[in-house]
């Protein structure tokens, strides 16, 4: 009787390993991971290569992964629209979930306001990204959910191919509003409503359209 031969690890079939995640990628990826954003040590991004494309993975450690990476999984796994990011795998490690994303190309919507690049764009083409935006995040609130702290730095506009992409989404909430319980909420200035200042306010779908409003005077209004 010949012997099983183990699967070799691969990020886009592998369901479930006993590997820590930093030796799951380096038995899967090409080339060392590429640090993107590290929160905590439970929790870390990266830009990987694997079999011969490159993606954008993000971890967290078990104890945190329902607190917020698992939202990103619920959003993205569901292929509400097709500018939300594509999720492409999930992965339960020996140390947390590892989340498997389509790698997006782009540049930062916030740094396009800021910089005043995103101007040089033909008012029609700023009007189509901003209704990109908006179709994405009303399937989103359709699929039942409040956005926290969606601003412009959650989108990537590519310029070559008129594409934006949505992505992050850790701190949405499930349900039709929220008590907030800082004294701030999460997110950028530019974009939040008077009541996200505000500890105990009620914050639901009116908080989002307000958002949405300023996004739209960010983009076709310069400063």
């Amino acid at each position: 009787m010949s012997a099983t031969v183990a699967a070799k690890p691969s990020l886009l079939t592998t369901t479930e390993t006993p590997l820590s995640v930093r030796s799951f990628l380096a038995e899967v990826c090409a080339t060392a991971p590429t640090d993107v954003k590290t929160s905590h040590d439970e929790m870390s991004a990266w830009k990987v290569i694997a079999e011969g494309r490159s993606y954008f993975v993000k971890w967290a450690s078990a104890s945190i992964y329902d607190g917020g990476l698992a939202n990103d999984a619920d959003i993205c796994g569901k292929r509400l629209h097709p500018a939300i990011v594509r999720l492409l795998n999930r992965v339960v490690t020996g140390d947390g979930t590892l989340l498997v994303f389509e790698l997006a190309h782009g540049e930062p919507l916030g740094v396009m306001v800021k910089s005043g690049s995103v101007h040089e764009l033909t008012v029609a083409k700023r009007l189509r990204l901003l209704r990109t935006v908006y179709d994405a995040l009303a399937a989103i609130a359709d699929d039942g959910w409040v956005f926290v702290d969606f601003y412009d730095g959650n989108v990537l506009y590519d310029l070559e191919t008129e594409m934006a992409t949505l992505f992050d989404f850790e701190l949405f909430e499930r349900g039709d509003g929220y008590t907030l319980a800082m004294d701030r909420n999460y997110g950028s200035s530019r974009l939040m409503a008077p009541e996200e200042f505000c500890r105990g306010a009620r914050i639901d779908a009116r908080t989002n359209v307000y958002t949405c409003g300023r996004l739209a005077i960010n983009v076709l209004c310069r400063e």
